[in-house]
């Protein structure tokens, strides 16, 4: 009588074992996975309190800002580019190390324009990259403007810095960086040319 407990327990534990040895096993986490997992940052709310923007970027590729509206969870998303390589810090440098590159978001005072930095798109770095292309001819940052509530978006290339004020409505002040200057081994124009 004893034995059929036994037995009973016995294969019990055989049918977990069994149970257990026939779920999937993980797989190990690698890089490619590291690249795929995207950080938010840059979060800013709008002076009125109505809006929420913030960077949404992976480790490698093109990241997005994603602008949405509070009341009713709309949402808008931009393309603004990949970031660009940690700065790098001699090892013998003192104080805190630089900030790591983000975009910069600002809305304008009366929360009706949003602007943001945007970096050049990884697709174009590569381009540039495989062409050989001189530092000055490298694609540069640029500008997002998006009208709140529209969700419509402007760009404007080769932006170095903008500044948005914190009163007095919907005005942005924008440095450009200057047109690239022409290769001195280029042929110069018919026009030009001295017979």
């Amino acid at each position: 009588m004893r034995a059929f407990p036994r037995i009973r327990i016995l294969l019990a534990l055989c049918a977990a074992a069994a149970l257990v040895a026939q779920a999937p096993q993980k797989r190990p986490i690698t890089h490619r996975d590291f690249d795929s997992w995207r950080t938010i940052s840059a979060v800013t709310l709008s002076p009125d309190g109505k809006w929420l923007a913030y960077a949404f970027m992976p480790q490698a590729g093109d990241g997005d800002l994603v602008v949405r509206e509070l009341a009713t969870g709309r949402e808008w998303r931009e393309n603004v580019g990949e970031l660009p390589p940690p700065p790098v810090t001699p090892v013998d440098a003192e104080g805190p190390p630089p900030e790591p590159p983000s975009i910069r978001i600002s809305f304008t005072s009366d929360s009706r324009w949003l602007v943001a930095s945007t970096f050049p798109r990884k697709e174009e770095m590569d381009k540039a990259r495989k062409e050989r292309r001189r530092a000055e001819d490298m694609p540069k940052q640029g500008l997002l403007l998006m009208r709140l509530g529209s969700g419509a978006a402007a760009r404007i290339e080769r932006v170095k810095n903008f500044q948005v004020p914190s009163r007095g409505g919907a005005w942005v002040a924008y440095l450009k960086e200057a047109p690239p200057a022409p290769a001195a081994n280029q042929a110069k124009p018919a026009a030009e040319a001295k017979p």
